[in-house]
């Protein structure tokens, strides 16, 4: 009698754990302190020239980021540059058991590739919220991703044009992604007289907390915050640029 009752609670217990670690491991590791409760770090997908220029610059800020991506030309040349960078498939179960996630609270799927960026917004939606799973733009209209049932699985990065062909044609027009810090000596004003309708504001970041910048809600330069934007600089043009009145922001280009 002992036995029988015994076996089903055996099972019960097995159950009830598999279930408390996939449903609550993180909320629970949070509440020992072994997680970030806000994470600000990145997952990055995708290792091009434009994915490591923008890693670089929330790596100089202060911010925990990876890079993943297929390709082993890029993943060697973001090491290069110093990135944590990984070669593999993100949706693969190596990546799900063995990368390191700590300290990163949200993805960006920045590939050429339409479908992996929305599928990769997808598959890590349980593990950051939808909230904070990114995509760029598709390169698709409306119609051709409605055919080939494609829909938009995570926050539109940066602009309604905002295409990975975009932003690769002004990096090959001369763009470099800059750091633009807003004080009282150089104003929101200041970025905008200076930059004109030319800067596409990718991000902004204050002390240990960042935001990005997205079609739904868009960053805008705001006294003490840092704008991270992709511009194009005037020939001959040096790192520090002055504005219109006088002022110069301390605004830095990524190394090439």
């Amino acid at each position: 009698p002992e036995a029988a009752i015994l076996e089903p609670l055996v099972f019960l217990v097995i159950v009830g754990t598999v279930l408390l670690q996939g449903i609550s491991a993180k909320p629970f590791a949070q509440r020992l302190g072994i997680s970030e409760a806000d994470p600000q770090g990145f997952l990055i997908m995708g290792a091009d020239r434009f994915a490591c220029d923008l890693a670089a610059i929330i790596k100089k800020a202060g911010f925990v980021v990876r890079l993943v991506d297929v390709n082993r030309a890029n993943v060697l040349a973001a090491r290069l540059r110093g990135l944590d960078a990984i070669q593999a498939n993100i949706l693969s179960e190596y990546v799900e058991s063995e990368l390191d996630l700590s300290g990163i609270g949200r993805l960006l799927a920045v590939t050429h590739n339409d479908e992996a960026n929305a599928l990769a917004c997808q598959h890590f939606e349980d593990e950051f919220t939808s909230q904070e799973v990114y995509q760029l733009v598709p390169q698709l209209s409306e119609r051709e991703q409605s055919a080939l049932n494609l829909p938009n699985l995570g926050h539109l990065l940066f602009g309604r044009q905002v295409t990975c062909e975009n932003i690769n044609q002004r990096l090959e027009n001369g763009a470099v992604i800059k750091t633009t810090p807003i004080t009282d000596k150089f104003t929101p004003d200041d970025f905008k007289r200076l930059n004109g309708a030319e800067p596409l504001i990718l991000a902004a970041y204050r002390g240990k907390e960042i935001v990005i910048s997205t079609l739904d809600r868009p960053v805008t330069p705001q006294t003490g915050w840092t704008i991270i934007s992709l511009v194009k600089e005037p020939a001959g043009t040096s790192r520090q640029t002055t504005a219109g009145n006088g002022s110069t922001p301390p605004a830095q280009s990524t190394p090439a």
